[in-house]
């Protein structure tokens, strides 16, 4: 393993990012099994590193969780092992830092000891099989998130609109994104030329008039682009090859397709239930349409989604 994982291995620590990782693969196995639960991540000494209590998880599985990840990091083993000893062996419950009830898993890198996982927030049994479940699945995300040749996810999505003024207008009212800055602005000359054309492809004969960088939720960010000479008045749609549309997840798909109407987009059929393997209670889905006719999917899928048997890691989603 090349570049992170190598550094993982020779410091002993497990990073916020691989915590999230390890965090996400527990969550998505329990919402499959309608088990909300706490979810702890340690490092080597036992430090908190990642936590997540999922909606509806009893209040008291946050700190059982984390104290029994502090256990099975202080002893490098599940404390499962101590949980059937606890019934006959008085002594076990006399060790110092040991809670000897099950929802744990030692996370290893080459037989090395690293991190643990830890899950609490249903029965000792299914506690013990998410946690193995992430144990099973830490080396595979290992091998395909920390790698320096892998992204680590989508930063920003760029759109080159009409009228700058107009686009970030909208996208405030339809999205309450906020505007970060302004790479190019009005004020200043427009952007162009063959060093422009070699970096990013932009014709020789436009300029990039204004730049703007845009905060949108929980998620990636918006690059709006106002250009001249650009060849199109309205965006390309589904039927075009390449990026066809932006896909935004809701917690209620009524209100915010409202506030996009009231923005001054416009709505196509919906909303509809989503199918296959996206089906489920509440799952739904929205298209619109930008004033510049860019496709907009409002998207939630609130019951759990059916995975590629033997599955890795679960969809990712924004959180409110």
């Amino acid at each position: 393993m090349e570049g992170n994982g190598l550094q993982l291995i020779k410091n002993f620590s497990i990073s916020d990012n691989l915590a999230q990782l390890i965090i996400q693969t527990v969550v998505a196995e329990a919402a499959e099994r309608n088990t909300p639960v706490s979810v702890a991540v340690m490092d080597f000494g036992g430090h908190l590193v990642g936590f997540r209590r999922m909606d509806n998880a009893y209040f008291a599985s946050a700190e059982a969780a984390v104290g029994k990840g502090r256990s099975c990091a202080g002893f490098q083993q599940s404390t499962g092992t101590f949980s059937e000893m606890a019934k006959t062996e008085s002594w076990v419950g006399n060790l110092p830092g040991l809670i000897p009830l099950g929802g744990t898993c030692p996370l290893t890198v080459n037989g090395q000891f690293v991190g643990a996982v830890s899950v609490s927030g249903d029965t000792e049994e299914s506690e013990q099989y998410l946690a193995e479940k992430a144990g099973e699945r830490f080396p595979f995300l290992l091998e395909h998130f920390l790698r320096d040749d892998a992204p680590i996810g989508i930063e920003h999505v760029g759109i080159t609109v009409p009228d700058m003024d107009a686009a970030e207008r909208f996208f405030q009212q339809a999205f309450h994104a906020v505007t970060l800055y302004a790479l190019i602005d009005k004020e200043q000359a427009p952007s162009g030329g063959e060093e422009i054309t070699a970096m990013n492809g932009l014709r020789p004969d436009t300029a990039m008039k204004e730049v703007r960088m845009l905060r949108l939720g929980n998620g990636a960010n918006v690059e709006l682009f106002s250009l001249t000479g650009y060849q199109r008045e309205r965006a390309a749609g589904i039927n075009d090859v390449g990026l066809t549309h932006l896909g935004v997840y809701c917690a209620d798909i009524e209100a915010a397709t409202r506030q996009f109407v009231a923005a001054g987009g416009e709505l196509l059929a919906g909303p509809n239930p989503l199918s296959g393997c996206e089906g489920g209670e509440g799952n739904r889905f929205h298209f619109g349409k930008t004033p510049w006719g860019m496709l907009v999917e409002f998207i939630r899928f609130p019951s759990p989604l059916t995975y590629n048997k033997n599955g890795t890691v679960a969809r990712w989603q924004p959180r409110a």
